[in-house]
């Protein structure tokens, strides 16, 4: 009976350290979750040779749009879509980032609360929006919007 009842919080203490890794593999003495990539550290005394004519070829190759014109088509998109949009309303904004796809996702936070994500592939410049409202509907969801950036990038004024 005494076993018994120190079975039962060994077991829990075990199952929480477990927990507390959440799966993670150890690498290099450091705890690495399943997605995460794993990043070499090259010391200064190493040298590290990179072949720079591949990478040359390759981004002639691959002409894509950058996030500066990623922004200017979504915001182009808004107004000939949603009209006249009030750059001076308090609350409003817009952020532009890329992700570690390389999808350029461009953010609208209206002064209502929405928040519209248009997600841009770089390369081929394909769009689709998102819109999530907090509180409302708190998941972000597409709305069915889909566009291509080029028929954008000029000005819609």
């Amino acid at each position: 009976m005494r076993n018994q009842k120190k079975v039962v919080p060994v077991i829990l203490c075990t199952a929480m350290l477990l927990c507390a890794c959440n799966g993670g593999k150890v690498v290099d003495g450091n705890i690495v979750e399943p997605d995460e990539p794993v990043s070499t550290v090259v010391e200064a005394d190493q040298s590290v040779q990179v072949d720079t004519v591949e990478q040359s070829e390759e981004s002639e190759e691959t002409t894509g749009y950058t996030e500066e014109q990623a922004f200017e088509a979504a915001r182009n998109y808004m107004l000939a879509t949603a009209g006249i949009i009030d750059e001076d309303t308090p609350g409003q904004y817009w952020d532009v980032s890329t992700d570690e796809n390389g999808v350029i996702v461009v953010l609208y936070h209206s002064y209502t609360g929405a928040i519209n994500r248009y997600y841009v592939d770089a390369t081929t410049g394909d769009t689709y929006v998102t819109e999530q409202v907090p509180g409302i509907i708190d998941d972000e969801q597409e709305t069915g919007e889909t566009f291509n950036i080029k028929d954008y990038l000029e000005s819609a004024e």
